[in-house]
């Protein structure tokens, strides 16, 4: 597996700020977008009320030439493309699958959205080019992955937007479980080369005007946007084990439905996660009581976090026996990272099994009455 993240450039640095609960969320520099986006005044049109993200701290760092790409296809790539490629080579690499020569029927699934780097290139005149138009096509990203690392399984994009590199995860699984590949490459990126995300989450109240995420907590008010990127190499158990592959963590099912009718096309619906859960635990031949920790969505909203902590009482709440569940979200760490979102909760959940520690909370949260039941009771602050 692979990642980097804000304030952390590889997975070891990224496990010593979750277990030192550090928190790296910070004002945008000047430096990335400039001055002219950023009004507290919440009236005013075209600007973010907030001026608090989670950056990834270089997106210009890539060597082409170990890609065998030109500098200019290089600097005409959306720096998702360029980011996820790395971590993808790092991931096969870590797993002990990057020998040159030896072709891998290995899948690529990458959670990912259309980016804004268009817009830089296009102020710079460089837009109407063959490479800006395949640099800046989502469509290529897991493809160009496949094609440079001469990999022949499967390769899509996706993008279901904050689940995307779960869904990426979970589509990958199951082309494992199909025969479709041996092996497979999923995670997700996000990254923000313009503040137009910032501004369109701002029009629709999403942000957090402090920058505190507290997910869970009785202070929550809104989120803030990170970026990052990460990757895990999968494979069968039985063929991991019969090839003597190093085992970081074991899936034993995943899932993914819709919420269906709710009071809001962006509200989640209690019925509906609980309704997965049960099915995925069905699937993986697990009990409620057998749940120790859940990483969870908790974008520190005061609308969607007491829907989730109601679906975890619900199917969590109904095991016997005293105790509780542990609940956490990598979102107090490193912000909502959208469409990577869902690995970088994945990676802190397997790193926190190969230290055999939950991480803390950054925070000292005070938690809103939705938050006290069995399923999330004292979770967020467990050491």
């Amino acid at each position: 597996m692979a990642g980097r993240f804000p304030d952390a450039e590889d997975l070891d640095a990224f496990w010593v700020n979750l277990a030192a609960g550090r928190t790296s969320i910070s004002p945008v520099p000047e430096a990335r977008w400039g001055t002219d986006w950023f009004d507290p005044d919440r009236r005013v049109p075209d600007r973010s009320y907030s001026r608090w993200a989670a950056l990834l701290p270089d997106l210009g760092g890539f060597d082409p030439r170990f890609f065998q790409l030109s500098p200019m296809e290089a600097e005409a790539m959306d720096p998702q493309q360029r980011q996820f490629l790395q971590q993808a080579w790092t991931a096969l690499e870590d797993a002990g699958y990057a020998a040159p020569g030896e072709r891998l029927r290995c899948g690529v699934y990458v959670g990912a959205s259309g980016g804004d780097y268009y817009h830089l290139l296009r102020a710079a005149g460089q837009a109407d080019t063959g490479q800006a138009f395949l640099g800046n096509n989502m469509a290529i990203l897991a493809a160009r992955v496949a094609y440079l690392l001469d990999l022949s399984g499967p390769t899509m994009t996706v993008d279901t937007a904050c689940s995307s590199s779960l869904t990426a995860v979970h589509l990958a699984c199951e082309a494992i479980r199909g025969g479709d590949c041996e092996l497979a490459i999923a995670g997700g990126v996000a990254v923000m080369t313009t503040p137009q995300m910032q501004v369109w989450s701002s029009r629709v109240g999403m942000l957090s005007p402090t920058g505190r995420s507290v997910p869970f907590d009785a202070d929550a008010d809104g989120i803030v946007l990170g970026e990052g990127v990460g990757a895990v190499v999968l494979k069968s158990l039985r063929a991991a084990l019969a090839d003597g592959d190093r085992i970081q963590a074991v899936i034993r099912a995943s899932g993914v439905n819709g919420d269906g009718r709710t009071n809001g096309i962006t509200a989640p619906s209690a019925t509906s996660q609980a309704e997965l859960l049960r099915a995925v635990h069905r699937r993986a031949g697990v009990e409620a009581g057998d749940i120790g920790y859940v990483e969870a969505h908790g974008t520190a909203t005061n609308l969607g976090d007491p829907i989730e902590v109601k679906a975890l009482n619900q199917v969590l709440g109904a095991a016997d026996g005293p105790g509780f569940t542990a609940l956490g979200s990598v979102k107090a760490n490193i912000g909502h990272t959208t469409t990577a979102a869902g690995i970088a909760g994945l990676l802190k959940v397997v790193l926190a099994l190969r230290h055999r520690a939950l991480p803390r909370c950054p925070a000292s949260p005070r938690p809103t009455p939705s938050s006290t039941c069995r399923a999330a009771a004292c979770g967020w602050s467990a050491n």
